[in-house]
């Protein structure tokens, strides 16, 4: 729409960083503010045409909650295309 791709569910989204794969899918790597003292990792990944992946976790977005504080910030392929997360949990560098 446009060339913009918006995505809001609870308010709180937020997109560190963007990837594009060897197959043009896009990668919105982020989080999302629970409004507490806990946010979830949270990698949307959507295809060529813009509309979510459901072979990405079934509806084209990944979660991760450990129960405690973790955003993503930043992310990359490796040499074998498999995609890494760089952010923190609790306070601690993490890389999923």
């Amino acid at each position: 729409s446009g060339g913009v791709l918006s995505y809001d569910i609870t308010g709180g989204e937020f997109g560190r960083d963007v990837l594009v794969d060897g197959q043009g899918r896009l990668y919105v790597i982020g989080h999302v503010d629970n409004g507490g003292a806990t946010n979830e990792v949270r990698v949307w990944r959507y295809l060529p045409d813009a509309s979510p992946d459901p072979a990405w976790d079934s509806d084209g977005i990944f979660i991760y909650n450990s129960g405690t504080d973790q955003r993503a910030e930043a992310g990359t392929f490796d040499a074998n295309g498999d995609l890494l997360v760089t952010g923190f949990i609790d306070g601690d560098l993490a890389v999923l």
